[in-house]
């Protein structure tokens, strides 16, 4: 169920981005390539107390724009770039993917954050993160 999700959402944010790269895996620090970088990985996987059959495993999605597309000042930091991603990671994850089984049976993901942008000239990036609601493996 993981794997085939975070597949899913790979697969649906390279046809909403099909000018940038998007690759399974964890990026850390600013983003050199000739094109924006998204990364998609499995960042948990949390059972419910109340209720030891559901979980919400957790999937993290982090947009780096170009380095060419930082800010030269240094403060302060023009945010506009990092707006204009995260505006396009709310827009991708629409009402469409909260269906049951949209990116894998039995499972209900939804867009559940985007924390405040990573502005640090050596970071540079905007991250989303997705919940889904299913039942545990552990029951």
């Amino acid at each position: 169920m993981i794997h085939a999700s975070r597949q899913g959402v790979c697969d649906k944010l390279a046809a909403a981005f099909p000018s940038l790269e998007v690759k399974p895996g964890r990026n850390d620090t600013v983003w050199r390539g000739e094109s924006d970088l998204i990364v998609v990985w499995w960042s948990g996987y949390q059972v419910m107390a109340r209720d030891i059959s559901l979980a919400r495993p957790t999937i993290t999605i982090r947009y780096f724009p170009t380095l060419s597309k930082q800010p030269a000042e240094e403060a302060p930091r023009d945010p506009s770039a990092l707006e204009q991603a995260a505006d396009a990671l709310i827009a991708t994850f629409d009402r469409s993917t909260q269906e049951v089984g949209y990116f894998a049976p039995n499972t209900s993901w939804r867009l559940d954050s985007i924390p405040e942008p990573n502005m640090a000239p050596e970071v540079w990036m905007v991250e989303a993160r997705l919940v889904a609601y299913t039942l545990s493996e552990a029951a």
